[in-house]
């Protein structure tokens, strides 16, 4: 501060906390100047004790770095910087801050910086400033005089070319340009010549002036004493000899407003500095001259301003000119002599310190005083002058933001660097307070313990272990714990494995363990591991808004209960033994809210940022990668990770996937929730379902990567044994919902494996499964090389693809663009054997998307919209009367569903049980021979159902009975009563004993003779039983001879009603190379068919098509229905068989309407747009009434 004092009198060693003024005496400057050290000091170090080095508060926080129209914006607010409140009125520009002028900038260019990352920071000092530099600080009252000087907060922000990506691991080096000198000096008062009288002070000793002084010695070009030619300055009055510039002409300066209006100060043979404020705030020296004459305010100067390069262009704003006492710049250096002083003046005498850096602007202050005839300087205990470090400038550093400058323009914004504080009423006891343990890495933090397993040891038995910033090396066991919370600072806790193939975390028989908020790494093993010893041990373990990076898993758990995996984002590295990100057997457990991706092994080669070093930085996507040395480099760890973490898959990449990714829950799991997480990427399903036993992993997992199907050949037969002796397929009770599932390999939910149903007998089976909710989009695109072909029409891929299923609900999902494109089968949903089955309100499209192959290269397998191999009623296993019967709800109900399927059915149920079909938009948009059941049957939609109608059965029968009824009537005439009641009736059942019937008593059945009340109980549906003997006597024994084989196959078979109503079902064929099919829709059951409210629909090129809907029932009702055919060449626009009874009424057609009742039918109200052969009528002979009467004589039977 170069002011008019006396002296610097503030001591920070001296502890003085004040200063107290005295009645009655002088008044100093340095006595107020040191109470506002004193103040200042404190109010620092507070701050920075409280805040830290650097910190923005929450509310009003400013200096935010942000890159508009590569442009660098810093926003309004506040900041503190060691201790230093720095303000920002308003947003401003790199370019336009107001402290900081004459950037190196050119238009929107960086001149000079280089391109890469660069550390945004602040630089902050105090600066003095006059009424020379602000003239309001002058009282125009006084008529010229200058009173005090004020001390400025100056911050600028400034640029530092880094090696790094995360502000926390920049290292310290950056500060390497910008941090303080180091430079030292000492001074004193010349020594006098050494006497021989002690009481005689030598006439040439101390310091010799009158005046009392203040020096003051100033650094003028920065540099390393002994090797840069550093120079200095000196003044004895602290410099503060200064005047204002109003105008240079050649070697003439003209100036005015010197301080305290002291231009008489100047004087020829002095040395002025002429610099402006430029200058001094970028820390610039500016330029010596000498004064050759002065007259009044003018001043002619030596040498000429051309002579030392004086460019007026450098100055600008306030210019300035300050007198020194030296003779201009002198040279750094410790001479031999005079114990190394130099001399300043009157015996004033200084040191620099051999070595040291200087810097410009560094100065010291050296009070002079007559009365002593010596300076005040403090001396070392062997009563030499100390050697102290500069008074100024103090700099303060505090990190902004990391930013990317390409092409001398900034491009990128990589990280906001400041850290922010809460006010202090806002702070909590659970903010920081709760901690019983705090783990720092030893390194750039530390806490009460250095490791995590430490903490471990101390809070075993309950507590909350926090993990503060930094690295964390740990392979943590928490054995039999209870009540642990390990809570990190989120991205800047970072964890990763001391041995690399070990997992980071794991938790054996622990309950109550929570972790949160950690960056957890490890290049070759699993993150987090679970493991139930005993049982029931594993419990109430929550895994929450973590960052994992794992190969082999992110999270596994084996065996649990209450596990919740929640908000954690989780990146599964694509190398060579991965496997899924999280495995989970457990039961009432939650995986919900998860970010889980694959990181494609095409982007794992190291980051562009650290090729560029010397050493070999190893390259992840190779299958033996030395890990451990990446650990060890936390520039490249960091630089991996910030290339892992800001990396979106966006599509499925060119090279195929090697980690199958995803989520899979084991066999043997109950009651798991799978809620709105984000699944992309991976070889395999996007949510498995089952698991292989683990120790065949080895011959099991290669088997599963290149083809799928299992059966013997696979296995072979010794393993084939011990996989059925370890294979545990059972889930139930089961949610999935809201999940996002996207460019996985094979189906977005199927299962572990298909299992061969003749050699294997396997199937992972799953009770109370609901999937509702999810999007599931181009998936399939890494379909198995090899299938088994044995099983190519036994197993499926698709949107989902499962085994078995018992009460099984899809609904409300969205099923889109699976399959790479439709040259291989491709379901929207396929289920192998299911009971129960409701399939509703999905989108299900484009599945096996169109491409310009054509059809040429299909392969065979099972593809279409809907697929369900074999749908079953259920029989509920409970009794009424010993009796058990259905419970009414359908095998198989498909409502409201929108299912556009390119090539393949849109719909193929196989059923035993009743089906329900409504409301449906059904349509296929091509037929292949090698795609799904009986492809050329139906194109678009197949539902075949064996459930076995009632009255069917009843007249099989009766007709069986006729004859036995003749030859035993006479016998049994007492014991038949023929009022046409219903008697008695009992049954038992159990497995181990076969039924046995009493009963009395006939049932009337319509016109036909009546038929014994027990063989109508028997009829109730249920289990196949044996009827091996009947009280009644020798009539029970003669129906049971001849009817018992048929009973025990019927008796308690489903029934198979099928409703289709209200659907839209549109064959298109119009971009297909085939071109025949026999229908677009057949219906087959022995039961009833109700085809009610449909609009079926061919669309073609001139193709083929026998019937548009062929129907086959027992009992059929065809009413209300519209068929089209538009150009396809077709017989019938209906060809319906009914074995018993036929309705068809109400119903508009293009083509013939072709319907027969065997026993009865009727018929009204139809209309057929053309009639005759494919609509052009031969002859009178040949029309759609005579087609109807040549099927009736195919058949057999006469109207």
């Amino acid at each position: 501060m170069k002011g008019d004092f006396t002296r610097s009198t503030f001591n920070k060693k001296k502890h003085y906390s004040s200063v107290c003024m005295q009645q009655g005496r002088v008044q100093m400057d340095a006595d107020w100047n040191e109470q506002m050290d004193i103040q200042a000091h404190f109010r620092q170090t507070k701050a920075r004790d409280v805040i830290g080095l650097t910190g923005v508060p929450k509310y009003g926080g400013g200096f935010a770095i942000s890159i508009d129209n590569n442009e660098l914006k810093i926003s309004s607010g506040r900041i503190y910087v060691g201790g230093i409140l720095c303000e920002l009125e308003e947003e401003i520009t790199y370019k336009t801050q107001p402290d900081y002028p004459k950037l190196p900038i050119e238009s929107d260019l960086l001149e000079n910086i280089a391109d890469g990352n660069h550390l945004v920071y602040l630089d902050v000092w105090q600066r003095h400033i006059s009424a020379l530099e602000d003239e309001n600080i002058r009282d125009k009252a006084l008529g010229g005089p200058d009173t005090a000087t004020r001390s400025q907060t100056v911050w600028q922000v400034k640029l530092q070319s880094v090696e790094g990506l995360e502000c926390s691991l920049i290292d310290p080096g950056w500060q390497q340009g910008t941090t303080n000198s180091t430079g030292l000096l000492s001074a004193r008062a010349k020594p006098g010549d050494e006497s021989d009288n002690p009481c005689v002070l030598p006439p040439n000793a101390g310091y010799r002036r009158l005046e009392n002084q203040l020096y003051r010695v100033e650094i003028h070009e920065s540099g390393t004493e002994g090797s840069d030619n550093p120079t200095f300055k000196w003044s004895g009055d602290n410099g503060s000899i200064v005047a204002k510039v109003e105008e240079i002409s050649g070697e003439e300066i003209t100036v005015s407003h010197a301080v305290q209006g002291r231009l008489d100060e100047f004087s020829p043979g002095q040395w002025i500095e002429l610099t402006d404020d430029d200058h001094e705030l970028r820390g610039k020296k500016g330029v010596f001259l000498k004064i050759k004459e002065k007259n009044g305010e003018k001043i002619t100067v030596e040498p000429s301003l051309e002579d030392v390069g004086w460019n007026p262009g450098d100055f600008s704003g306030l210019i300035k000119i300050r007198r020194w006492d030296s003779n201009g710049a002198v040279k750094v250096e410790i001479p031999a002599n005079n114990d190394g002083f130099l001399k300043l003046e009157d015996g004033v005498e200084i040191k620099f310190e051999q070595g040291k850096e200087y810097k410009t602007g560094d100065y010291w202050l050296i009070p002079a005083r007559s009365a002593t005839a010596d300076i005040e300087w403090p001396k070392d205990a062997t009563n030499n002058p100390e050697s102290k470090t500069p008074y100024g400038i103090k700099h303060h550093y505090g990190k902004l933001a990391l930013v990317e400058i390409n092409n001398e323009v900034f491009v990128n914004f990589i990280q906001d660097c400041r850290e922010s504080f809460p006010p202090l009423n806002e702070i909590r006891i659970d903010q920081g307070g709760c901690c019983t343990v705090t783990v720092g890495d030893g390194k750039s933090s530390f806490g009460d313990v250095d490791s995590i397993q430490a903490a471990i040891a101390k809070v075993k038995a309950g507590g909350n272990i926090c993990l503060m910033s930094g690295l964390h090396e740990a392979n943590v066991i928490i054995n039999g714990g209870k009540n642990i919370s390990i809570k990190g600072c989120g991205e800047q806790t970072r964890v990763i494995p001391k041995k690399s193939k070990q997992p980071i975390f794991n938790i054996v028989d622990s309950q109550f363990i929570t972790m949160e908020g950690m960056n957890i790494t490890t290049f070759k093993g699993t993150a987090i591991l679970m493991e139930e010893k005993a049982a029931g041990k594993l419990k109430e373990i929550e895994i929450s808004d973590n960052r994992i990076i794992a190969l082999t898993n992110a999270v596994h758990i084996r065996n649990g209960e209450r596990i919740k995996i929640r908000k954690n984002r989780i990146r599964m590295l694509d190398r060579d033994k991965g496997d899924t990100a999280i495995f989970m057997r457990a039961e009432d457990s939650i995986i919900e809210n998860n970010e889980i991706s694959v990181f494609p092994a095409k982007k794992l080669s190291p980051p562009e940022e650290i090729t560029h070093t010397e050493m070999a930085v190893p390259d992840l996507s190779a299958p033996d990668t030395d890990v451990e040395s990446i650990y060890n480099n936390p520039f490249w760890l960091f630089s991996y990770l910030n290339k892992i973490w800001n990396y979106v898959l966006s599509e499925y990449p060119e090279k195929e996937f090697r980690v199958p990714g995803g989520i899979q829950i084991a066999g043997d799991s109950e009651g798991i929730k799978i809620k709105e997480n984000q699944v992309t990427g991976g070889y395999w399903n996007g949510i498995t379902l089952g698991h292989t036993p683990r120790d065949m992993d080895d011959l099991l997992k290669p088997i599963l990567k290149t083809n799928y199907g299992i059966n013997k050949d696979s296995l072979g037969d010794e393993a084939l044994k011990r996989f059925k002796d370890n294979f545990v397929g059972f889930i139930s009770n089961m949610l999935i919902e809201s999940n996002i599932i996207k460019y996985m390999g094979l189906n977005g939910i199927g299962v572990v494996n298909f299992f061969s149903l003749q050699e294997v007998k396997e199937m992972v089976t799953i009770d109370e499964l609901t999937i509702t909710g999810n999007t599931i989009a181009e998936c399939l695109q890494q379909k198995p090389s090899k299938i088994e072909g044995k099983m190519e029409m036994e197993m499926a891929f698709g949107g989902i693809a499962l085994a078995d299923c018992e009460n099984l609900t899809i609904r409300e999902n969205h099923i889109e663009k699976n399959g790479a494109n439709l040259t291989a089968p491709v379901c929207g949903i396929f289920i192998q054997h299911g009971e129960r089955i409701d399939i509703s309100d999905n989108r299900i499209l484009n599945n096996g998307p169109k491409t310009f192959q054509g059809l040429t290269e299909v392969s065979s397998g099972i593809g279409g919209g809907i697929i369900i191999r074999l749908g079953l009623g259920k029989v509920i296993e409970e009794f009424v009367e010993k009796i058990p019967f259905m419970d009414g709800v359908p095998a198989v109900k498909i409502h409201d569903n929108i299912v556009t399927q390119p090539l393949g059915k849109a719909l193929f149920i196989g059923a035993f049980g009743p089906v329900s079909v409504v409301g449906n938009h059904l349509t296929s948009q091509g037929i292949d021979p090698k795609i799904s059941f009986f492809p050329s049957l139906a194109g678009s939609v197949m539902i075949i159902n064996l459930g076995v109608s009632r009255d069917l059965f009843a007249l099989l029968l009766i007709s069986q009975l006729k004859t036995i009824m003749s030859s035993v009537k006479e016998k049994k005439k007492k014991s038949l009563r023929r009022d046409n009641t219903i008697g008695a009736a009992t049954m038992s059942m159990s497995a181990a004993n076969p039924v046995y019937a009493t009963a009395s008593g006939l049932v009337s059945y319509g016109t036909f003779a009546s038929v014994p009340a027990n063989l109508f109980c028997l009829g109730m549906g249920g289990m196949p039983i044996s009827l091996a003997e009947s009280p009644v006597g020798d009539f029970e024994s003669a129906v049971t001879a001849e009817t018992g084989p048929i009973i025990e196959m019927l008796v308690y078979l489903p029934t198979g009603n099928v409703l289709f109503a209200n659907n839209r079902t549109t064959l298109d064929l119009r971009s297909q190379e085939q071109d025949f099919a026999i229908s677009s829709q057949l219906i087959f059951s022995l039961d009833d068919i109700s085809y009610v409210g449909n609009q079926s629909e061919c669309n073609s090129r001139i193709d083929y098509v026998l019937a548009d809907v062929f129907t086959i029932g027992n009992t059929i009702r065809t009413n209300d229905n519209r068929f089209q055919e538009g150009l396809t060449i077709a017989l019938f626009s209906l060809l319906s068989i009914g074995l018993m009874m036929n309705t068809w009424t109400g119903n508009q057609a293009t083509h013939c309407l072709t319907a027969v009742g065997i026993r009865d039918e009727t018929f009204d109200n139809n209309l057929v747009l053309l009639d005759g052969i494919m609509g052009f009528p031969i002859s009178d002979q040949i029309n759609c009434a005579n087609f109807r009467k040549l099927l009736i004589t195919l058949l057999n039977q006469e109207k």
